[in-house]
């Protein structure tokens, strides 16, 4: 089966903490997810991005499933997470991006997930 491209966070300047909205990962069976930071700004910028999942049965019990590296620069990261095992994912993921830094701190950044069936 041919990889499914999903938009966890479209190419966006972010300046506040938010979550981004849940992707329904049901049908697939391994995930990769690819964080890509194309310009920052502000006094000592940081952001933590954390991915959770969950059930889908309970929508306010969100997991932490995967933390990235503490960004203070542009770049990619990426992970890979198989399904099914140990770290295996939930139904539904989402993205959770606290902003940290002083003189509006901003964060210009996309996350995709690249899902096989």
């Amino acid at each position: 089966m041919a990889n499914t491209v999903l938009t966890l966070q479209e190419l966006a300047s972010i300046t506040a903490n938010t979550p981004t909205d849940a992707i329904d990962c049901l049908l697939y069976k391994e995930i990769g997810i690819e964080l890509a930071i194309t310009n920052v700004s502000g006094t000592n910028p940081t952001m933590d991005v954390v991915i959770q999942h969950q059930s889908g049965l309970n929508t306010t019990d969100w997991h932490t499933l995967y933390t990235f590296a503490q960004k203070t620069t542009t770049g990619t990261s990426s992970v890979y997470i198989p399904n099914g095992t140990q770290f295996g994912f939930l139904r539904n993921l989402r993205a959770t991006l606290t902003i940290g830094g002083t003189d509006t701190p901003n964060f210009t950044l996309s996350i995709v997930i690249i899902a096989k069936e």
